[in-house]
């Protein structure tokens, strides 16, 4: 791949490179995802029966993970970690950061999509409200950024699953799937329509019988491409605060059964960590619709 793509992409202007887009649109003609497990696959309306099921799994998933209440009453969460992609194509094609398996640093206000992030070479992104900025010697400066306005909320919404799934609008138990030897019932959750749309995304997450712990959690990406899917695989879970928090991701392209696209280890997770006033929220009269993809908005 050329240098000039590989600038273009740390610039924000590509999420992913043109040459990935045609290889994807040409084995998969660019349709729109649909990751509804089989007993759902045509469904239109969801039955009263695994709706109630699906909500009542997902309202007890914050509890299985330290509760709801406390999670909220630390109201962020420091998160120091190292992002490693083993695959050349995921390194030179996705990859946001200069450098594979560099550790950063994410501060994240819980429950919403506020964070920012500090890379190795001292650079910060920030987003508040979907409209990104970066600091400079502590100089907000608000500017479109791409690659932040994607991957901070990602990389928040992830760690925050649990907590945060059963904010979904429709939801229901979708049947139940074997893997390594364990059981998991399978929770669908989505927003707007029970059929998959082209703006909004599907979200299937497995939760481990026996545990009640968040397993994986299939998803689609309508913010990068239509047709694109993934899997997190939550790792080594522990006990930090009072909160049952994974100490790694494994995100998998596509299904369950994909290879590793990229791994998020962290090393250091701390709750309730002090910040300055505003720290979340610089500039409180800005604000833009997520669509802008990070155009700062008035």
């Amino acid at each position: 791949m050329s240098r000039r793509v590989i600038e273009a992409m740390r610039e924000g202007k590509w999420s992913v490179a043109p040459m990935l887009l045609l290889l994807a649109c040409a084995t998969q003609a660019c349709a729109v995802a649909d990751i509804r497990p089989e007993p759902l696959e045509a469904s239109v309306e969801l039955a009263p029966a695994e709706v109630e099921r699906g909500r009542a799994l997902l309202e007890q998933l914050p509890q299985t993970h330290g509760g709801g209440q406390a999670w909220r009453a630390h109201q962020n969460a420091r998160l120091t970690f190292t992002d490693t992609w083993p695959g050349w194509a995921g390194r030179n094609f996705v990859m946001p950061w200069d450098e594979n398996g560099q550790r950063m640093v994410s501060t994240i206000e819980l429950g919403q999509d506020n964070s920012r992030l500090e890379l190795p070479d001292g650079t910060i992104w920030g987003i508040q409200n979907w409209v990104t900025y970066e600091v400079d010697e502590g100089a907000v400066s608000f500017a479109q950024n791409k690659n932040a306005w994607f991957w901070l909320p990602t990389i928040e919404y992830f760690f925050e699953a649990p907590f945060r799934l059963r904010e979904g609008q429709h939801v229901a138990w979708a049947g139940e799937r074997e893997l390594d030897g364990k059981t998991y019932d399978l929770i669908y959750i989505t927003w707007g329509s029970v059929a998959p749309s082209a703006e909004i995304d599907q979200y299937v997450a497995w939760i481990e019988r026996g545990t009640g712990r968040l397993g994986l959690l299939e998803y689609t990406v309508r913010d990068m491409f239509k047709f694109v899917t993934g899997t997190a695989k939550y790792k080594d879970y522990a006990t930090i605060e009072g909160i049952l928090v994974p100490q790694t991701i494994e995100i998998l392209s596509g299904g369950p059964d994909g290879q590793i696209l990229h791994v998020m280890a962290f090393d250091k997770i701390d709750f309730g960590v002090e910040v300055p006033v505003g720290y979340f929220v610089p500039d409180r009269m800005r604000s833009a619709p997520k669509q802008n993809k990070g155009k700062h908005g008035e």
